[in-house]
């Protein structure tokens, strides 16, 4: 048997074998949350402690002329960059 307390900015899900936590988007300060585990004969507890670590992608305006007649390639990534050095990619939808 377990119980946890709600975190302060975040959400947690009690599944089977423990919970999911789940940061809500813009979120950047630590958070902390409680539990108790218990097997009827003895129980513990503990908090949790979360500092949460964003890494901004940045996108930087793209100029480009495109001449009359002739086949032009434009690299749109080139110039744009993860602040932790991840890779960046484009995704396309079509619907």
């Amino acid at each position: 048997m377990y119980n946890v307390t709600k975190p302060m900015y975040e959400n947690i899900t009690l599944v089977k074998n423990g919970f999911y936590y789940t940061p809500f988007n813009g979120n950047i300060l630590p958070d902390y949350f409680n539990y108790t585990v218990s097997d009827y004969n003895t129980t513990v507890s503990s908090t949790i402690t979360i500092n949460i670590k964003t890494y901004l992608h940045t996108a930087v305006r793209d100029n480009f002329i495109i001449l009359k007649y002739k086949v032009s390639t434009l690299d749109v990534l080139a110039n744009d960059y993860d602040s932790a050095g991840d890779p960046i990619t484009i995704i396309i939808n079509s619907r």
